[in-house]
């Protein structure tokens, strides 16, 4: 797939995560897949709202999972979104302090 230039935009509203809990947001999945930078918007882990991040997922083929990740280190803390399958678009964001 080639990249054509811009980003896509995953705009989460400010849904609550908990760390290292999957959540279901719908949609999520697709945007991973669009090989381009992504725009996280409205990102919320326990009562922390995250300023918008770009990110670029990678995409890994496990059996027939297929999941997408990606790291960011925002406020001295390592940020790792996992969005798995394209039917269940579960995203699991985990925040480690200090690494």
């Amino acid at each position: 797939m080639s990249r054509n230039g811009g980003y896509a935009i995953m705009d989460l509203k400010n849904e609550a995560f908990t760390s290292g809990t999957a959540k279901t947001v719908a949609g999520v999945f697709a945007i991973t897949q669009r090989d381009k930078a992504v725009l996280i918007s409205g990102l919320k882990v326990g009562t922390t709202i995250y300023p918008d991040f770009y990110v670029t997922f990678t995409s890994a083929t496990v059996s027939t999972t297929t999941t997408a990740t990606a790291e960011k280190r925002l406020y001295g803390a390592t940020m790792t979104i996992a969005i798995t399958n394209a039917s269940a678009n579960n995203m699991t964001v985990t925040v480690k302090a200090g690494t």
